[in-house]
């Protein structure tokens, strides 16, 4: 599943940070791979070695050095932000690279094809990446230089932002994102917390994942005629 894959990769991105990027990447991921099957107890077969020989291949791009030179990379940098006095939220940075003591670069590795992937960047509901980037200033006292998200599967980078000296290709920052991606999650937890819940999908792509799909009336415009017993209307 796709939860369990992306659990594998990110025990073998840990290891990786650890080592300072120096280790074999490909190696920690085929022992995270193995320590998996057994916890889990995944029958091996045909599909099991299809899903390790593709992600054995995937995992062979993170390998690849990145442009920049941090000063400390961390990975599974865990924050919480308090939105409102009575709600935390929690998050997990996958990495974290400090660029000097007061900048960084953020990175969120991404397991789906590029395109998707590209999408998140257009939708204004999509809040993990200034959301984290509001965490590395409230909680660590940095300033975002970029935050991206790596498609590991297409070897494509994805974000806002940009590193001097390094051609990255990414939208800029604007000035308001960190703070404008605060104000729609507090008022979508006011609202949630009042009772208003409604729903607005923004990507209906992903409606396909909802457990209430079948039961929802977002693409009604307008109210549906239900006949009862001998044909009256309501």
């Amino acid at each position: 599943q796709p939860m369990i894959l992306g659990s594998i990769m990110h025990e073998a991105m840990e290891e990786w940070l650890r080592t300072n990027r120096t280790a074999d990447f490909v190696a920690l991921f085929d022992a995270a791979f193995a320590k998996t099957c057994r916890e889990k107890h995944l029958p091996a077969g045909f599909r099991l070695e299809v899903e390790r020989t593709t992600n054995r291949v995937i995992a062979g791009k993170v390998s690849v050095s990145d442009p920049w030179h941090p000063v400390s990379s961390a990975p599974e940098v865990e924050f919480e932000l308090p939105l409102l006095p009575s709600t935390l939220i929690k998050g997990r940075m996958d990495r974290l690279d400090r660029m000097s003591d007061t900048e960084c670069v953020i990175v969120d590795y991404k397991s789906g094809r590029a395109k998707r992937v590209a999408s998140f960047l257009q939708n204004r509901a999509k809040l993990q990446g200034p959301l984290y980037a509001l965490a590395a200033r409230e909680k660590f006292g940095l300033r975002t230089l970029a935050m991206m998200y790596v498609a590991v599967r297409e070897d494509s980078r994805f974000g806002w932002g940009e590193v001097p000296g390094v051609e990255l290709d990414l939208l800029p920052m604007p000035p308001d994102w960190i703070d404008a991606a605060r104000d729609l999650a507090i008022g979508r937890i006011g609202d949630l917390l009042a009772g208003l819940i409604e729903a607005h999908p923004t990507e209906e792509g992903d409606c396909r994942f909802c457990d209430f799909r079948d039961a929802c009336h977002v693409k009604e415009d307008r109210p549906a005629l239900v006949e009862i017993g001998g044909g009256a209307s309501v």
